[in-house]
């Protein structure tokens, strides 16, 4: 399982500090945590949908999840998504079910074209035997199915779904109700909020206008 960072106020803000980047796990403490290789950014709540109210259990069809991703504004950013998934072998879908990852549709699918398995399997240090033993620095993560993003492309009313019970990656219709955990490109965790970027510019400012007026 590879470490988590909690990033102190000052790397929040933008300030690097030497080696402290490599983790692959990022906490900012403000609700997101970000994923340095993948170069995602995820919601801590992984049921937030149920948490904020949006959903009374948090269970939803595909489209209720996708829309409701679309919909999210965090610490200030817009653009959220559900979790995709490419194929393995980067052209088309293989609906074969492996137990090593070979193909689309199974256990052990770990790498970055499957952003829930990697979570799972990679960042988290789960394995498909022993299930959502880990879940990091995440909180409301269901043992239970989660949808991707990603339709099934040859199946018209099927998506992508991962189940953190026993690590599994398959295709489900669209109509069933599953959990839903929020993405975002990039490193949004890091950016700070408008009053807190107002105080750091406010703090720079005064910074420098007490440099000038010293006297020489």
């Amino acid at each position: 399982m590879i470490k988590t960072l909690r990033k102190p106020a000052l790397l929040a803000l933008g300030i690097t500090l030497g080696g402290l980047a490599q983790a692959a796990l990022i906490d900012y403490g403000n609700g997101m945590v970000y994923d340095d290789i993948a170069n995602l950014t995820w919601l801590v709540d992984a049921n937030h949908a149920h948490t904020s109210g949006h959903s009374e259990t948090g269970l939803m069809s595909w489209e209720q999840a996708r829309d409701w991703a679309a919909s999210l504004s965090v610490g200030g950013a817009t653009g959220w998504r559900l979790p995709s998934v490419r194929p393995v072998d980067g052209n088309g879908f293989n609906f074969e079910y492996s137990d090593d990852g070979s193909s689309d549709s199974g256990i052990n699918i770990s790498g970055l074209h499957s952003e829930l398995g990697y979570m799972f399997y990679v960042n988290l240090g789960n394995t498909a035997e022993a299930g959502l033993v880990n879940s990091g620095p995440f909180i409301n993560l269901q043992s239970s199915a989660y949808w991707s993003g990603s339709a099934s492309g040859s199946f018209a009313d099927q998506a992508f779904h991962f189940f953190t019970a026993f690590g599994d990656q398959g295709i489900s219709p669209m109509a069933a109700e599953y959990y839903a955990w929020a993405v975002h490109e990039g490193n949004v965790a890091a950016v700070p909020e408008p009053g807190s970027a107002l105080l750091l510019a406010a703090g720079l400012s005064a910074l420098a206008w007490r440099r000038r007026s010293r006297p020489v």
